[in-house]
């Protein structure tokens, strides 16, 4: 399946500063054995005490009580042990009013999660990531955090959902497999007027199904300025699923 057929991701990690882990500094020994005689064989005396790596520290802020990313907190100590993690708790209902004001005052976290509008961007608390980032992932899953072409967040998580399809069917009536909306709606057309039933879906799990067809319904319309929009009010409780899905089936 091409891009189109992703399902994007409303909700956004988005990080506000990359921080690189330090590792220690290895000693240059080469001038050293280079003027070494041939009877020094000795090897050279290691410190008694060296030195302790210090860990960077890293500030992560979200929504979720800390119970709840435990995994993820403990992988970071896994993949990254000179990174010192200290993860902040934020209840929802004021997570944005905190983490805005602690930007304001120049003591936000590293890593936040949501907070990413226009207004923000425009203030400079985000990093642009495109070089970096951009090229790694879909842009259904990057739009919402993406500004004047620039991406400044990532996504934090994200499904896929595959078709399966009759390959039969589709050499008998000489389809294509569709790769956008309008071409899925058109291989429809041709098998519904052959009286076949173009689609089938288990609902064994319901939200599967609730998932597929609100991304698909979605897909096109987050990514738009008023698409993100809908996203930021959504996320802070001021406007509902309806607005944003009513329209986009219709």
């Amino acid at each position: 399946m091409k891009r189109t057929w992703l399902i994007p991701t409303t909700a956004l990690l988005t990080l506000s500063i990359l921080f690189t882990g330090c590792s220690s500094n290895s000693t240059n020994n080469s001038s050293a054995k280079e003027s070494a005689t041939p009877n020094d064989t000795k090897a050279p005396k290691e410190s008694k005490n060296p030195e302790p790596v210090k860990k960077v520290k890293v500030r992560l802020s979200y929504w979720n009580k800390e119970d709840s990313v435990k995994t993820l907190l403990q992988l970071f100590k896994d993949k990254l042990p000179d990174i010192d993690v200290e993860y902040q708790f934020i209840d929802n209902k004021t997570y944005v009013d905190v983490i805005k004001t602690q930007l304001a005052a120049g003591e936000g976290p590293d890593i936040i999660g949501g907070v990413i509008d226009a207004n923000t961007v425009k203030t400079g608390y985000f990093e642009d990531l495109t070089e970096r980032y951009a090229s790694k992932y879909y842009e259904t899953g990057t739009s919402t955090a993406t500004f004047d072409n620039k991406l400044y967040g990532l996504p934090q998580a994200s499904w896929f959902n595959g078709v399966y399809y009759n390959v039969d069917l589709f050499a008998k009536y000489d389809l294509k497999i569709p790769t956008t909306l309008d071409e899925y709606f058109q291989v429809a057309d041709v098998l519904k007027k052959n009286g076949i039933k173009p689609q089938a879906i288990g609902l064994k799990n319901p939200n599967v199904a609730g998932q597929s067809f609100l991304g698909l319904a979605l897909n096109d319309f987050i990514g738009t300025t008023e698409g993100k929009q809908w996203n930021d009010d959504f996320g802070k409780g001021n406007s509902k699923m309806v607005d944003a899905l009513e329209p986009a089936l219709t």
